[in-house]
């Protein structure tokens, strides 16, 4: 018997200069948070001349991330901030096996298979940032770490509209 766990966790925060270090024209930021757990059994013997394996798998991925689009125009004249709000969850089972058959020591015949199941779900949210609320606004809920525009969101566009317009 053999257990292999796993567990990651990240938080990250960056802001990305898009315009090679001059006065900022396009600037990406970034808030997110990843993390991940699994958990796989393997379970392995001999029978006179067959090696086998067998064993199941399981997954759990969730992620979050704020991301931004940041447009500066004429010296910051003109501005264009954006915010998405994306969620990126999934899971994923699996069982599998596998044989070796060794008919002599030069002649071995090998049989295996796996079967997976997975689920994914992303979500986005895209705003616009604005600089003071107007009707439509709600509440920036970005976390502190956000490195991107503050101010009130303006719902864009969503998942939902996404699929719904194909």
């Amino acid at each position: 018997l053999e257990s292999i766990s796993g567990v990651r966790s990240l938080q990250q925060t960056f802001l990305i200069d898009a315009s090679d270090q001059v006065r900022a024209a396009y600037a990406i930021p970034n808030a997110s948070t990843h993390n991940q757990w699994s958990q796989e059994f393997t379970f392995s013997g001999k029978a006179g001349a067959v090696d086998w394996l067998a064993g199941v798998f399981y997954m759990n991925e969730r992620n979050r991330s704020f991301v931004g689009d940041e447009l500066f125009l004429f010296g910051g004249v003109v501005a264009g901030n954006f915010m998405r709000d994306l969620n990126n969850n999934a899971k994923s089972s699996a069982a599998f096996a596998h044989a070796t058959w060794h008919a002599s020591d030069a002649l071995s015949f090998t049989a295996g298979g796996r079967y997976t199941q997975e689920k994914k779900n992303v979500d986005v949210q895209q705003y616009i940032v604005f600089p003071a609320a107007v009707p439509g606004t709600i509440a920036n809920y970005a976390p502190s770490s956000y490195p991107g525009a503050k101010g009130p969101l303006l719902p864009f566009w969503n998942t939902t509209q996404v699929v719904a317009n194909g």
